[in-house]
């Protein structure tokens, strides 16, 4: 799999300095997060540099300066409210669309879109009533279909973020009757479509070893980080696709939500890639309103702290709010 974030920005940066202050900005802010007793002013004082050589270099167009934008993005994401989280994604999707970068184009900047794609999508798990990139979101699902399906395994892992994309467009919209026939249609293509990305993954995207005697949880392991989160997404997709079934829609049978959310819990449990980590807290928050057995409570909240501790992804409020809704149910 490329590895675009980690060679190909990298060697561009000496050449902007607004990428390598974007850059050193998101590393200082995670360092910060991870050490909470350290000053804060260094990943300010670089983010506002950031920005203030950006500026004059938007016209440009340039991949070094959608690489600034999103990387920016991505460290507001670790400092801001949700609301202001929007705006920034919604600001950077229009500087993407304005560019021509889609989820179809190749190389930096096809990896460039699929991480506000994926920054988007967890926040949108998060608290975000629509989606910032609507490049995706108003174009056939079928023909992204095929696209996706004939591509590589990094192409298999942007294709499970689509589908969450499209699982959230579809239970944000204004039409959320289950008695509708048109939102019945569009549930039953889309749980088409998630089955298919589970039956036809490829093999990197299979797990390397599954057991269920674990206790709380089985134990879930895969080969590479890209496989785990984007696994992860699927199971997150299940499980709100599941919990808005229509009682008039009847499927053959299949896995129920709460084994969905086990699997959720028992991937971010068995894989500790720290990339892969920061993309599991939304699904695990999506899964632990599922679970009810205290010792899973436990379990749930000992990964998320260990993702904190270990990556500076704040995940407290996270906890907090799993704590009160599991309050409220035994209430």
């Amino acid at each position: 799999m490329e590895r675009h974030f980690q060679h190909t920005l990298p060697a561009l940066a000496p050449s902007n300095d607004h990428l390598r202050c974007a850059i050193l900005a998101l590393s200082a802010r995670q360092q910060e997060l991870k050490r909470p007793a350290n000053p804060t002013d260094r990943s300010l004082a670089l983010y506002q540099e950031a920005v203030r050589l950006l500026l004059p270099d938007l016209a440009s167009r340039s991949t070094a300066a959608v690489a600034s934008c999103v990387i920016l993005s991505v460290l507001e994401t670790l400092s801001c409210s949700p609301e202001a989280r929007h705006r920034h994604l919604d600001a950077c999707a229009s500087f993407m669309g304005a560019v021509g970068i889609n989820g179809f184009v190749s190389g930096v900047n096809q990896a460039l879109f699929w991480c506000l794609a994926r920054t988007d999508v967890c926040g949108a798990l998060l608290s975000a009533p629509t989606l910032a990139v609507s490049t995706w979101s108003q174009s056939n699902t079928d023909d992204d279909v095929r696209m996706h399906q004939s591509t590589n395994c990094t192409g298999w892992a942007n294709y499970a973020v689509h589908l969450t994309a499209r699982v959230l467009n579809l239970l944000s919209s204004q039409t959320t009757n289950r008695r509708d026939l048109a939102f019945r249609t569009r549930w039953l293509r889309l749980w088409k479509h998630l089955c298919d990305w589970q039956e036809r993954r490829p093999a990197p995207f299979r797990s390397m070893s599954s057991t269920t005697t674990n206790v709380p949880f089985p134990t879930v392991v895969f080969s590479n980080p890209a496989a785990t989160s984007a696994t992860q997404l699927y199971h997150t997709a299940s499980v709100l696709m599941l919990q808005h079934q229509s009682t008039e829609v009847t499927l053959p049978k299949t896995h129920t939500a709460l084994w969905h959310a086990r699997q959720i819990c028992a991937i971010s449990i068995s894989n500790d890639h720290h990339g892969a980590w920061m993309n599991a807290v939304q699904p695990l928050l999506v899964a632990g309103r599922c679970i009810r057995h205290p010792a899973e409570h436990k379990a749930i909240l000992d990964v998320l702290q260990r993702i904190e501790k270990e990556t500076g992804c704040e995940t407290k409020s996270r906890q907090e709010d799993l704590r009160s809704f599991w309050s409220g149910v035994e209430d």
